[in-house]
């Protein structure tokens, strides 16, 4: 659910209320907070309950709360996140100055396959570094890996344990962190495969 709140800043809850589970989003907004459309109960951005008409003399109770997400605009749009994003940066720091940074995200797309966003930032200008220049060279980087890439075994252990790490590997074994800890909190474990 997704409205303005009292300073007209973009707001995100999941869209179901915490009583009867009715869809917020049927409801309307009501001096900032979202209104349920069944019993009235009013949730601010946050996602705390502020208003129950049926206790107006008593005090809401704490545990009255529907999850809220973290939610920004920008670039004229409206960026919602709807969990902790699992994404990992690259920082280089290059001799002559040159900042090269790289960012993934990557979200599931179902129990075999995952889509992986990637964003590159350099503080160079298109005077020093021709962006058509720079993305032929990265073509060229990408399709070298891709190569070497696809000799690898695709089943990477979660486990750091089980291979050897350089620096430059940082990244990839927050990845494997996170995902091993995603996998717990869930009461799942690495599923390998057999031989």
């Amino acid at each position: 659910m997704l409205w303005l709140d009292g300073a007209g800043k973009p707001a995100a809850v999941c869209d179901r209320c915490c009583h009867r589970s009715a869809q917020l989003s049927k409801g309307k907004v009501v001096e900032g907070n979202i209104r349920c459309p069944y019993h009235g109960w009013s949730f601010n951005a946050d996602g705390v309950c502020v208003r129950v008409p049926q206790l107006e003399k008593s005090a809401i109770p704490r545990s009255y709360q529907v999850s809220a997400y973290h939610c920004q605009e920008r670039y004229d749009y409206v960026w919602v996140c709807l969990g902790e994003p699992f994404a990992r940066t690259l920082k280089i720091h290059y001799p002559n100055g040159l900042i090269h940074l790289i960012f993934n995200a990557v979200t599931p797309i179902d129990d075999q396959t995952s889509q992986m966003v990637q964003f590159c930032f350099r503080n160079d200008t298109e005077a020093e570094a021709k962006a058509e220049d720079v993305i032929a060279f990265d073509r060229i980087v990408t399709q070298e890996d891709q190569q070497v890439l696809e000799t690898t075994d695709y089943d990477a252990p979660l486990s750091i344990q089980e291979e050897q790490h350089m620096p430059s590997d940082k990244p990839g074994i927050l990845m494997r962190r996170r995902l091993a800890a995603l996998l717990k909190e869930h009461g799942e474990v690495e599923q390998r495969r057999k031989d």
